[in-house]
């Protein structure tokens, strides 16, 4: 019985002819025009498919007739995959390494938490740490997180930990780390309200999340005293500093800073005029549709590169629904790859590879201050505040 050739993409297991790669590299550096390119190609290809030992023996067993329209197909389909094969094959890597870096950022977020749990307790004169006489001292290991001394190593519960956290907080949460959580920039006076912190984006879910699992929500409900008495010392500084340079020194702590994005509504609606306010309502109901419509439409691209099923449960609106399930299909992966990027992190401790690949480099550090500086500015604001010289506070 002869057999018949359909003429459908399948897999030779074989590796490509070198002279097939050799015009792959001629396409890429631009060697020669692109139609030149393709006609020569499909050339080689075709006797590639006819001469090779291998091909010949393989189409022996189909009806000849069948073999050479297969292979006309094959040689144009081929050539299609060399030259757009690279920009799929870059962007599957890029979605790979998406998971991967979005891991490494939940390591990082995991021991920034520990971090900020170890100055609470310093802050609030618990323990005492060798060699850390100031706050800033101790934020600036989240820059280099994985080789701060004062820290446990991360373990396995933590894993488990965060991917509980993925599983249990809202989909509705921004779980990542807004403001690259800057530890210095935290609130450290205290909020009574969960609320009050959700609210603020320097404080993410997944440090809400830890508190209230491991009952330290007294690290954000009482002011931590001793990085509070730093701020004071320093704003007696900069009055200071600020003499004589035409700034009000005045000391008004009962008047609320003036956030551009919380008062611009009420400014507006109360000493604007109408049609100034139908303009901006106007335009800001467009920002916020165009701004919707482009954030469910990345969800319907990244959820159409999947494989796997994903559920979509029910909603009153369908795009609400639709981000819901991309959210969690990214928390899903993500907990699938914290665990191969943990088993990374314990052979780099081991090794003493280090973690240099995981840091940004000096230059992108979001740094306000040196600790130098900002121990020299406390200083300068204990003398004038009649103390001493010194960090005994």
């Amino acid at each position: 019985m002869v057999n018949y050739i359909c003429p459908i993409i399948f897999y030779l297991k074989t590796k490509p002819l070198m002279a097939s790669e050799d015009f792959h590299k001629s396409y890429l550096n631009k060697e020669i025009d692109l139609a030149e390119w393709r006609s020569n190609f499909y050339k080689q290809i075709m006797h590639e498919l006819q001469t090779e030992e291998r091909y010949v023996n393989y189409f022996s067993q189909y009806e000849p007739a069948s073999v050479k329209q297969f292979m006309e197909r094959y040689a144009n389909i081929k050539i299609n995959w060399y030259e757009h094969g690279n920009s799929f094959a870059e962007h599957a890597r890029k979605h790979n390494e998406h998971a991967y870096d979005e891991s490494v950022k939940a390591l990082i977020l995991i021991q920034k938490k520990k971090l900020f749990n170890l100055a609470c307790q310093w802050g609030l004169g618990e323990i005492k740490l060798p060699d850390i006489e100031v706050s800033e001292e101790l934020f600036i290991w989240q820059f280099k997180i994985f080789d701060c001394p004062y820290l446990a190593s991360l373990t396995q519960q933590d894993i488990e930990d965060y991917i509980t956290f993925l599983h249990e907080s809202d989909p509705d949460e921004n779980r990542s780390d807004t403001n690259e959580n800057q530890l210095y920039s935290i609130n450290f006076e205290g909020r009574q309200s969960k609320e009050d912190w959700l609210d603020d984006d320097r404080y993410c879910p997944w440090f809400l999340w830890h508190d209230e699992h491991y009952g330290n929500l007294r690290f954000i409900q009482q002011p931590i005293t001793r990085i509070v008495k730093e701020w004071e010392y320093r704003r007696i500084h900069q009055r200071e500093e600020n003499k004589g340079k035409n700034v009000d020194t005045s000391v008004q702590p009962s008047l609320p800073n003036a956030y551009f994005y919380y008062l611009k509504d009420e400014l507006i609606a109360k000493h604007e005029d109408a049609a100034f306010r139908e303009m901006y309502h106007a335009m800001e109901q467009w920002k916020d549709q165009n701004e919707f419509v482009e954030e469910i439409e990345m969800d319907i691209i990244e959820l159409s590169k999947t494989k796997q099923w994903v559920p979509v449960n029910a909603h009153d609106d369908w795009r609400t629904a639709i981000a819901r399930a991309n959210e969690q299909h990214k928390r899903t992966m993500l907990a699938q790859e914290l665990g191969y990027v943990f088993e990374e992190y314990l052979e780099m401790k081991e090794t003493g590879k280090g973690f240099k690949k995981w840091y940004k480099p000096k230059k992108d550090w979001h740094i306000l201050f040196e600790p130098e500086d900002y121990k020299k500015t406390i200083l300068q604001g204990r003398v004038l505040s009649g103390e001493a010289a010194d960090f005994n506070f």
